[in-house]
């Protein structure tokens, strides 16, 4: 437990992550070296369940609460550890702007070979996910985790809903980014774990080879 005053408060508020780290009902700032602290604006007694059930929970990929904080007896936020690598917010800017390069088929290789073995291992349902809150480093990192629901046991269903979600944020950029058009899928092809791969194939074939990275698929003509 993390006791604050307003004082305090002010100070950390002066240290904002950055916009997309700020949500309607919270936002992330900077709170010590290795650490990030969550104020919320709104709360529920849905979420801070969530967020008690969750705190000094491990995972290899998720980044679970690690402190409650409250300001005068009152539960305002939590504190976190500061993800490791770069946001795909951030990798995704650098690709359309010509830093980086990334090739499609070496991100699905990592996303295959590296994620999916963890994302086995999770007993939570997986929420709020979107490309700020996930981390590329060696592995995929999650944050803001507040709203995930904790299960009882490992569960095959949880594990297809987090990998619908998942695959959704991967698909919304390849649709969102680009002037190329793949068949909206249905929500039982994106929950399939194999569901990306399908489409790089696809990408592959339509385009003659001519797509292998995101870069190339931002500025492909049909």
């Amino acid at each position: 437990m993390i006791k604050i005053n307003s004082n305090e408060l002010s100070r950390i508020k002066n240290n904002p992550i950055n916009d997309s780290n700020s949500g309607i009902f919270g936002s992330c700032y900077y709170y010590k070296k290795d650490e990030i602290m969550k104020i919320f604006n709104n709360l529920d007694s849905y979420i801070l369940n969530n967020i008690k059930l969750n705190v000094k929970r491990t995972s290899n990929i998720i980044i679970y609460p690690n402190d409650l904080v409250f300001l005068n007896k009152k539960f305002i936020g939590y504190t976190m550890n500061k993800a490791p690598g770069t946001s795909l917010d951030e990798i995704i800017n650098d690709i359309f702007c010509f830093k980086k390069d990334i090739a499609f088929e070496e991100f699905l290789t990592f996303f295959y070979d590296k994620f999916i073995p963890e994302l086995k291992k999770q007993d939570v349902l997986m929420n709020d996910i979107k490309p700020c809150h996930m981390f590329i480093d060696d592995n995929i990192y999650f944050i803001d985790t507040d709203c995930y629901e904790q299960l009882s046991n490992e569960s095959e269903d949880a594990f297809k809903h987090n990998v619908f979600i998942i695959n959704q944020v991967l698909m919304n950029l390849m649709l969102d980014y680009s002037e190329f058009y793949i068949q909206e899928p249905t929500l039982i092809e994106l929950g399939n774990v194999n569901f990306m791969k399908k489409q790089l194939h696809e990408l592959d074939v339509l385009t003659h080879g001519d797509v292998k990275t995101f870069k190339e698929l931002v500025y492909y003509k049909r």
